[in-house]
């Protein structure tokens, strides 16, 4: 399990079997799980992380990415937007390792909602095993994502005037 700056509010790990991941959600008090592995609510893997969160009254919410973590920029958005929602915390992100999806996730969420460079994001995310060598693909993607963002806040808005 890792945990973020703000470890009381955001976890990440790989996926879990049951009984570790009973003891993940009650000892961490999750309130939400965000599932990024590709695989589906009704696969066994899915099955049994659905078992254990209706037991312990968490929310499960999946966006399913390629393994690498290359999703596409809708995705990240979505994850992003739910690791800020306030109403999903404490939160545990998770994919099949821990790495390149949960990281991904986690890159897009400082950089959209907490007005991080793609440079600091980065920093955090290899602080958490994401790795250049194993995955340069990744890297080129996040950075192509962040110039999306910086292409979105920038943009003229198509909202009438008040005036």
């Amino acid at each position: 399990l890792y945990s973020s700056a703000a470890s009381d509010v955001y976890k990440r790990q790989g996926y879990n079997e049951p009984g570790p991941l009973k003891r993940v959600l009650a000892k961490h008090g999750i309130r939400t799980i965000l599932c990024l592995a590709d695989y589906g609510p009704e696969t066994p893997k899915g099955r049994k992380e659905r078992a254990v969160a209706g037991e312990l009254d968490v929310d499960v919410l999946m966006i399913p990415m390629p393994g690498n973590g290359v999703a596409e920029f809708a995705k990240l958005d979505a994850a992003a937007d739910i690791i800020a929602d306030p109403a999903h915390r404490p939160l545990l992100a998770h994919c099949a390792a821990g790495v390149q999806r949960t990281n991904a996730a986690y890159v897009a969420y400082r950089m959209k909602h907490c007005g991080w460079s793609y440079e600091q994001a980065i920093a955090e995310a290899e602080a958490h095993w994401l790795d250049r060598d194993d995955n340069p693909e990744l890297f080129e993607h996040l950075k192509q994502y962040a110039d999306d963002l910086a292409t979105r806040k920038t943009a003229p808005s198509t909202k009438p005037s008040m005036q």
